[in-house]
């Protein structure tokens, strides 16, 4: 057919097919002799690679995935641009994913096939990379005890705009910048802080431990007169872990003796008179604590 042909008559002739097509070429001579011969022209297809997946947005240190529709004989050799600036990548399946964390739009100036075919590629898709929170917090007191149960939230994220506080007792989360807490037992807690902006979040958490406080109440007179007030010595207190007593007379002879501080003393036989004790505490952090002193019988 003379389609897509320069011209249907010459020795030489150029042929511009859209598509596979077969030519005959007839030859004359001066007797008007002729013979026909065929030939085949295969067009192959331009490798083709299209921008298919939209616009959006990550965050910083993640990667967006640029989707791509390609044909034409595989492997591809695909170059993309991010605003310009070109990288390279092989491929040899269908669709062509491209991995990136660049920020700007996205373009496909050239690819080619294992044909040698080249063309330029469709689309476009712009990514934005949003700054991930850096969530990060400090706390005072830096000892806090269930004397000074008070901790105040020092808040140091930054690229945040919105923030949640977990303060690890099960009591109500809180969304403010800096939040101050009271814990209502002593303990090893666990605080979170979510923080976010538009499009991102991250966590942070802090071990925060609440000491226990150690007291210790010691009378120094008791009257055992069964009367129903103040009939033993009793000394009383918080945060003990272990406990034991020991009483002594004038004489240095042991009188009274307990590791139970609940098991109090009634005097026994032991007649007025002032009495010498020993207390040996061990409080809910481990710490050794020695009291001394007298009491006195009346």
């Amino acid at each position: 057919p003379s389609t897509n042909l320069s011209s249907s008559i010459g020795s030489s002739v150029v042929a511009n097919p859209s598509q596979t097509e077969v030519y005959d070429v007839i030859g004359t001579d001066a007797l008007d002799c002729k013979d026909t011969v065929s030939v085949l022209v295969n067009v192959i297809p331009l490798p083709t690679a299209n921008i298919i997946s939209s616009s959006g947005e990550i965050c910083s240190g993640d990667s967006a995935a640029i989707i791509l529709d390609v044909s034409g004989n595989p492997d591809w050799n695909i170059n993309y641009a991010v605003d310009g600036s070109v990288s390279q990548i092989i491929a040899s399946t269908n669709p062509v994913i491209i991995y990136s964390s660049q920020e700007g739009t996205y373009t496909i100036p050239f690819v080619s096939d294992a044909n040698g075919c080249s063309n330029v590629g469709m689309g476009s898709v712009y990514i934005d990379v949003i700054n991930t929170p850096q969530a990060d917090f400090d706390f005072t007191p830096k000892n806090p005890n269930m004397l000074e149960p008070e901790v105040s939230f020092i808040n140091n994220t930054v690229f945040s705009n919105s923030y949640l506080w977990d303060f690890g007792d099960n009591s109500p989360n809180s969304i403010e910048y800096e939040p101050t807490h009271i814990y209502e037992e002593d303990g090893t807690y666990y605080v979170a802080l979510i923080a976010e902006n538009e499009s991102c979040r991250d966590t942070a958490m802090v071990n925060l431990v609440i000491n226990p406080y150690f007291a210790l109440y010691i009378p120094n007179v008791f009257t055992p007169n069964q009367d129903g007030l103040n009939d033993n010595f009793e000394p009383k207190g918080v945060g003990i872990e272990e406990y034991e007593i020991f009483i002594f007379n004038r004489w240095g002879e042991q009188v009274f003796t307990s590791d139970d501080i609940l098991n109090s003393w009634d005097g026994g036989e032991a007649v007025s008179g002032m009495y010498t004790y020993i207390i040996n505490v061990v409080d809910k952090i481990g710490e050794f604590h020695r009291k001394t002193g007298f009491v006195l019988i009346e």
